[in-house]
Protein backbone atom coordinates (compact mmCIF):
# COMPACT_ATOMS: atom_id res chain seq x y z
CA UNK A 1 0.00 0.00 0.00
CA UNK A 2 1.47 3.34 -0.64
CA UNK A 3 1.93 6.19 1.25
CA UNK A 4 -0.59 8.12 0.42
CA UNK A 5 -3.49 5.72 0.98
CA UNK A 6 -2.10 5.32 4.53
CA UNK A 7 -2.15 8.86 4.85
CA UNK A 8 -5.85 8.59 3.95
CA UNK A 9 -6.23 5.73 6.23
CA UNK A 10 -4.79 7.50 9.00
CA UNK A 11 -7.09 10.60 8.36
CA UNK A 12 -10.42 8.75 7.77
CA UNK A 13 -10.00 6.80 11.00
CA UNK A 14 -9.76 9.27 13.37
CA UNK A 15 -13.00 11.02 11.86
CA UNK A 16 -15.23 11.60 9.02
CA UNK A 17 -14.26 13.72 6.20
CA UNK A 18 -15.91 15.44 2.98
CA UNK A 19 -14.49 14.18 -0.40
CA UNK A 20 -13.60 18.03 -0.95
CA UNK A 21 -11.75 18.29 2.87
CA UNK A 22 -9.73 14.50 2.21
CA UNK A 23 -8.52 16.17 -0.89
CA UNK A 24 -7.60 19.34 0.02
CA UNK A 25 -5.04 17.35 2.83
CA UNK A 26 -3.68 14.83 0.92
CA UNK A 27 -2.74 17.82 -1.72
CA UNK A 28 -0.96 19.53 1.00
CA UNK A 29 1.54 16.43 0.71
CA UNK A 30 0.90 14.98 -2.85
CA UNK A 31 0.25 15.52 -6.55
CA UNK A 32 -3.22 16.69 -7.16
CA UNK A 33 -3.59 13.57 -9.78
CA UNK A 34 -2.57 11.11 -7.87
CA UNK A 35 -4.64 12.19 -4.89
CA UNK A 36 -7.61 11.91 -7.61
CA UNK A 37 -6.74 8.44 -7.70
CA UNK A 38 -6.92 7.92 -4.20
CA UNK A 39 -10.16 9.61 -3.30
CA UNK A 40 -11.65 7.54 -5.80
CA UNK A 41 -10.37 3.83 -4.22
CA UNK A 42 -11.78 5.13 -0.99
CA UNK A 43 -15.29 6.36 -1.86
CA UNK A 44 -15.14 2.34 -3.96
CA UNK A 45 -14.36 0.99 -1.49
CA UNK A 46 -16.67 2.80 0.98
CA UNK A 47 -14.10 4.66 3.50
CA UNK A 48 -15.13 8.06 2.18
CA UNK A 49 -18.78 9.23 2.35
CA UNK A 50 -20.01 12.79 2.09
CA UNK A 51 -23.24 11.06 3.48
CA UNK A 52 -21.48 9.69 6.58
CA UNK A 53 -19.31 12.95 7.10
CA UNK A 54 -23.14 15.02 6.95
CA UNK A 55 -24.63 12.84 9.69
CA UNK A 56 -21.33 12.98 11.26
CA UNK A 57 -21.04 16.92 11.46
CA UNK A 58 -24.93 17.31 11.92
CA UNK A 59 -25.12 15.47 14.45
CA UNK A 60 -22.26 17.11 16.44
CA UNK A 61 -23.04 20.80 15.30
CA UNK A 62 -26.70 20.15 17.05
CA UNK A 63 -24.94 18.28 20.49
CA UNK A 64 -23.18 21.92 20.71
CA UNK A 65 -26.22 23.42 19.95
CA UNK A 66 -26.25 25.20 16.54
CA UNK A 67 -29.63 25.51 14.19
CA UNK A 68 -30.02 24.50 11.05
CA UNK A 69 -29.39 27.43 9.09
CA UNK A 70 -26.01 27.80 11.10
CA UNK A 71 -25.35 24.25 10.15
CA UNK A 72 -26.25 24.68 6.59
CA UNK A 73 -23.71 27.76 6.39
CA UNK A 74 -21.01 25.41 7.88
CA UNK A 75 -21.44 23.04 5.29
CA UNK A 76 -21.11 25.61 2.16
CA UNK A 77 -17.56 25.17 2.46
CA UNK A 78 -17.33 21.71 2.45
CA UNK A 79 -19.04 21.95 -1.52
CA UNK A 80 -21.73 18.97 -0.39
CA UNK A 81 -24.72 19.07 -2.72
CA UNK A 82 -27.08 21.55 -1.69
CA UNK A 83 -29.85 19.04 -2.18
CA UNK A 84 -28.32 16.38 -0.01
CA UNK A 85 -27.61 18.67 3.07
CA UNK A 86 -31.32 20.26 2.89
CA UNK A 87 -32.69 16.41 2.99
CA UNK A 88 -30.24 15.53 5.75
CA UNK A 89 -31.60 18.71 8.15
CA UNK A 90 -35.10 18.18 7.13
CA UNK A 91 -36.12 17.62 10.54
CA UNK A 92 -39.94 19.30 11.40
CA UNK A 93 -40.30 22.34 13.66
CA UNK A 94 -40.91 20.01 16.94
CA UNK A 95 -37.01 18.87 16.86
CA UNK A 96 -35.80 22.20 16.30
CA UNK A 97 -37.92 23.99 19.22
CA UNK A 98 -36.76 21.00 21.39
CA UNK A 99 -33.28 21.49 20.50
CA UNK A 100 -33.59 25.40 21.06
CA UNK A 101 -35.25 24.70 24.46
CA UNK A 102 -32.88 22.24 25.70
CA UNK A 103 -30.26 24.98 24.58
CA UNK A 104 -31.75 27.49 26.66
CA UNK A 105 -32.32 24.86 29.82
CA UNK A 106 -28.44 24.69 29.67
CA UNK A 107 -27.45 28.00 29.20
CA UNK A 108 -30.18 30.01 31.51
CA UNK A 109 -30.76 27.32 33.83
CA UNK A 110 -31.21 29.40 36.85
CA UNK A 111 -32.16 33.09 35.61
CA UNK A 112 -35.76 34.14 35.13
CA UNK A 113 -36.47 33.62 31.22
CA UNK A 114 -39.14 36.79 31.19
CA UNK A 115 -36.39 39.26 32.21
CA UNK A 116 -33.62 37.76 29.10
CA UNK A 117 -36.57 37.08 26.23
CA UNK A 118 -34.87 39.36 24.07
CA UNK A 119 -31.32 38.21 25.18
CA UNK A 120 -32.47 34.91 24.10
CA UNK A 121 -34.02 35.61 20.90
CA UNK A 122 -30.41 37.45 19.92
CA UNK A 123 -28.57 33.86 21.40
CA UNK A 124 -30.69 31.57 18.89
CA UNK A 125 -31.05 33.77 16.21
CA UNK A 126 -26.73 33.87 15.75
CA UNK A 127 -27.39 30.05 16.37
CA UNK A 128 -28.99 29.50 13.16
CA UNK A 129 -32.54 28.79 14.15
CA UNK A 130 -35.54 30.56 12.61
CA UNK A 131 -37.53 33.21 13.94
CA UNK A 132 -40.58 31.13 13.88
CA UNK A 133 -38.88 28.45 15.70
CA UNK A 134 -37.30 31.25 18.49
CA UNK A 135 -40.80 32.39 18.58
CA UNK A 136 -42.54 28.81 18.90
CA UNK A 137 -39.83 27.86 21.51
CA UNK A 138 -39.70 30.68 23.72
CA UNK A 139 -43.82 30.36 24.01
CA UNK A 140 -43.77 27.09 24.79
CA UNK A 141 -40.52 28.05 27.76
CA UNK A 142 -42.29 30.81 28.96
CA UNK A 143 -45.65 29.42 29.36
CA UNK A 144 -43.92 26.09 31.27
CA UNK A 145 -42.33 28.90 33.77
CA UNK A 146 -45.86 30.80 34.25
Amino acid sequence: MNSMMLTALRLLTQREYSRQELTKRLQQQFSEAEVEVVVRECIEKKLLSDERFLESRIQHRISQGYGPQWIRQDLQSHQIDKELVAEMLAFDDDYWIEQASQLIARKYKNKDLKQHQQKLQRYLFQRGYSVAVIQKTLKRMLNVID
